[in-house]
């Protein structure tokens, strides 16, 4: 059987920026200029753009050809260097939707009306990105935290972000909708809720955004929760009786990972441990994001907790102990998920480490399962994104009456 990329036919996607995309690698300078705002989730997923993406996908399952070639250039760079990408199909899934009869594979046309199962996945931002930690390498429209902290910062820190760029707008909560076009948006995907397998929510922080709780409940009272799966990706910094009452409606049985899973499953976004976590993802509490896992795991024993890691220049220096602590929580090797590198802020990507730190680096990973972090850590960096670096980092700890040249000293050791 062919293998193609299952996510432009089965995921209808948008991100806090109010924005319509394919997933989060691609690149989303070339896709459609369609926001949640003004166009149904459904107009993109069977617009233009996307048939011919995947009739391309279709026809050109080894070697990427036309418009595959241009949207899914980070994936196919990291399988050229040997790494494992999302471009691939999923395992997550184990299923391959593409060779479905509900797709016309000369046109990559979908036809919904026609289609009978439950393979649609919903992962979908109009709830706001309210959120209440301010990351240090997050991107402002993503955390309600995040855009007040940049509105404060000098403008240098700004950067292009691969795919888009900042403006005024992406200091605004723009996947916020008001309530007449928040009713039209759930409206519109209601009526395919019978083709729902999925729906994942991301945020902002999913915990405090009580907006997608009144989404969820839509499919509670229409009896397909028992029918859907959730995922979630989340800081785990809380975990409310109303959201646990909520997710425990959704019964949907899923083989993800090779496990078994009822219902449900967390991803938990963390970066570091203890004190160098509570840094990178102000002002978290590590002790009590402790607490929750375990009370994660008595309340939904048999749902699904992954981590996941997203190396920073900051975070690739303590990954290794990162590694050893998740397994000491309980984690096995498979649910330590280092899902993407950081391209963006660029000024805090890992290859802008001194050499001596590098050397380090290379030292505690090489030979190890996580050696093939080193390709994005030896890559060429350059010494005035570093700079930049070290100038940011002091300008938040100004902000926020912090200190980390004592919470990362191998790092401060580095300049001084």
């Amino acid at each position: 059987m062919k293998k193609y990329c299952e996510l432009p036919f089965t995921d209808l996607r948008s991100f806090a920026s109010g924005k319509y995309s394919i997933c989060c690698a691609c690149n989303d300078a070339i896709t459609p200029s369609m926001e949640i705002r003004n166009e149904n989730p459904t107009e993109f997923f069977q617009s233009k753009f996307m048939n011919i993406l995947r009739r391309d996908m279709i026809i050109s399952p080894d070697e990427p050809k036309g418009l595959v070639k241009k949207v899914c250039g980070q994936c196919i760079e990291l399988e050229k260097n040997g790494l494992k990408s999302i471009r691939e199909p999923s395992e997550w899934y184990g299923r391959e939707n593409t060779e479905e009869n509900w797709i016309n594979k000369s046109t990559g046309v979908v036809d919904l009306k026609n289609k009978t199962d439950r393979t649609l996945r919903i992962k979908l931002n109009f709830y706001g990105n309210e959120c209440n930690l301010e990351c240090y390498m997050c991107e402002p429209f993503n955390s309600t935290r995040r855009m007040r902290v940049y509105k404060k910062l000098d403008k240098k820190y700004t950067q292009f972000t691969p795919g888009s760029f900042y403006t005024e707008e992406s200091f605004e909560d723009n996947c916020y909708l008001e309530k007449d076009r928040f009713e039209k948006i759930s409206e519109s995907i209601l009526k395919y809720k019978h083709l729902i397998s999925m729906i994942e929510i991301s945020g902002g922080e999913p915990a405090i955004m009580k907006r997608h709780f009144d989404f969820l409940r839509k499919f509670i009272e229409s009896g397909d929760s028992k029918d859907i799966f959730l995922s979630y990706i989340t800081n785990l910094t809380i975990l409310s009786e109303e959201w646990i009452s909520i997710i425990k409606e959704f019964q949907r049985k899923e083989i993800w990972n090779g496990k078994r899973l009822d219902g449900l499953d967390m991803q938990w976004s963390c970066d570091d441990i203890e004190k160098r976590a509570e840094w990178i993802r102000y002002p978290c509490n590590w002790n009590k994001i402790v607490e929750n896992i375990y009370l994660y795991r008595k309340i939904f024993p048999n749902g699904g907790l992954r981590v996941t890691n997203c190396p920073s220049i900051l975070s690739i220096l303590n990954v290794d102990k990162l590694y050893i602590k998740m397994l000491e929580l309980g984690f096995k090797e498979n649910e330590i998920v280092f899902n993407n590198i950081l391209y963006s802020p660029s000024f805090l990507a890992p290859r802008h480490l001194p050499k001596p730190l590098k050397k380090i680096v290379n030292k505690k990973l090489k030979n190890t399962n996580l050696e093939f972090l080193l390709h994005f850590v030896n890559q060429e960096g350059d010494k005035k994104e570093f700079d930049l670096c070290i100038e940011y980092l002091n300008e938040l700890d100004k902000m926020r009456d912090t200190d980390w040249t004592s919470v990362f000293p191998e790092l401060y050791e580095a300049i001084s």
